[in-house]
């Protein structure tokens, strides 16, 4: 902010004007010199970013003062008085608190989780497999494609029961922090996704 008060930015005009040879463009728009004035009042790109701001603080953007008079007035803005505080997010309905305990001997214990960007979205899962002396014994994590995170959930214990299998762990306790995913494993119940009932 100092440098942009003071002019000191190097931009292209500026290090044309020290005797520097450039062909000298907007590095956004590519439809005027690189300037100061073009960088921070009259780039369409820069205008995406006032608007938002105007938007949420209320406030009317005078574009045809010069750099150092918009960002005076910038510094000094204030929200208008309808503006009202964002409300809190609402509490936790409840919060339980969870202990992790060691499996007994000669069971092994999965912690499964799954994420997706969006519902649906991109997903993943991953899961940890330890002993009942509380050493990791191996790990996993996957890209399961465009899921919803219920599904997520369950593509998480799947593929950890096929990976205990695998290495012959026939005691396995599963861990996981969905209830969707304790109901349809202690009822075995086939009320889930059609795309896995084949698994």
């Amino acid at each position: 902010m100092w440098r942009i008060l003071l002019g000191r930015l190097p931009t292209e005009d500026s290090l044309v004007k020290a005797g520097m040879s450039l062909a000298s463009s907007c590095r956004f728009c590519y439809a005027s010199t690189e300037t100061l004035a073009h960088l921070f009042l009259h780039c369409p790109y820069s205008h995406i970013l006032y608007d938002y701001f105007s938007s949420l603080f209320r406030v009317h953007l005078n574009f045809q003062l010069s750099p150092l008079e918009f960002f005076i007035s910038a510094i000094s803005w204030k929200a208008s008085p309808q503006v009202r505080p964002r409300p809190r997010p609402s509490r936790a309905p409840r919060i339980i608190e969870v202990y992790w305990h060691l499996p007994p001997p000669g069971w092994i214990k999965v912690n499964t989780d799954g994420a997706s960007l969006g519902s649906p979205g991109s997903s993943s899962c991953g899961g940890v497999f330890c002993n009942h002396r509380g050493f990791v014994n191996c790990c996993f994590a996957s890209l399961v494609g465009i899921m919803h995170a219920f599904e997520v959930e369950l593509s998480a214990v799947i593929k950890a029961i096929e990976y205990a299998f695998d290495f012959g762990w026939h005691n396995l306790w599963i861990g996981c922090y969905s209830s969707y995913m304790v109901s349809i494993l202690s009822c075995s119940s086939l009320n889930v996704p059609w795309r896995f009932l084949s698994s």
